[in-house]
């Protein structure tokens, strides 16, 4: 049976905030996540953040509305909010940096390190246990957990895409800085007016 945690107990993503909320002033958060294959995040989507990941190292293949995006070191992948995505590490590992704007998701990160998965990997608890504490505790950061983790082999996998046409672009860049030409575009401009709750 797939789950977004199969595997995870053995070898735990690590993330590690660089620049956080209280250090741009709420601008932006630079994190360092250093994944092993098989301990990738679940599908998900962020309500408020624009994320950009740099990857430092390894191999991986982003899915993002149905589209499988392959990414080596020196790729650039920005995925805007609420876009559904996530990724499977083909390497052994990728080290990876993310930019989340503005900031204040990157503590569901540390939040998932320190408390969720040590517990899951401790108490031997059940994948549904685990899940079901994930969900609760991604939705205090306004993340929503939309599938399990793209497993290393799901270059067919249908991602739900439940983004508004608005937000759907999806760039990647290669190393050298030109587009690699992967990109998926909505039709409408991104709207200025949107605001963080409580920001």
């Amino acid at each position: 049976m797939h789950t977004p945690f199969a595997g995870i107990y053995r070898k735990p993503e690590t993330s590690r905030i660089l620049l956080g909320s209280a250090d741009s002033g709420g601008r932006f958060a630079l994190v360092e996540i250093i994944t092993p294959r098989g301990s990738e995040p679940p599908l998900h989507r962020h309500r408020h953040e624009d994320l950009t990941i740099f990857v430092v190292d390894g191999h991986l293949t982003f899915f993002v509305n149905e589209c499988a995006l392959p990414a080596s070191p020196g790729t650039c992948v920005h995925l805007p909010r609420r876009s559904v995505h996530g990724y499977a590490v083909e390497s052994e590992t990728a080290h990876l940096l993310a930019i989340l704007v503005p900031a204040g998701a990157e503590e569901y990160l540390i939040a998932l390190q320190e408390s969720i998965l040590p517990k899951a990997s401790i108490s031997n608890e059940g994948a549904s246990a685990t899940i079901e504490r994930l969900i609760a505790v991604a939705a205090r950061y306004d993340i929503d957990i939309t599938g399990p983790r793209p497993p290393s082999d799901a270059s067919g996998i249908s991602i739900p895409d439940t983004a508004p046409a608005q937000e759907s672009s999806i760039d990647l860049v290669s190393k050298d800085g030109d587009p690699t030409g992967d990109q998926v575009n909505g039709s409408d401009p991104p709207r200025k007016d949107e605001t963080r709750p409580g920001g």
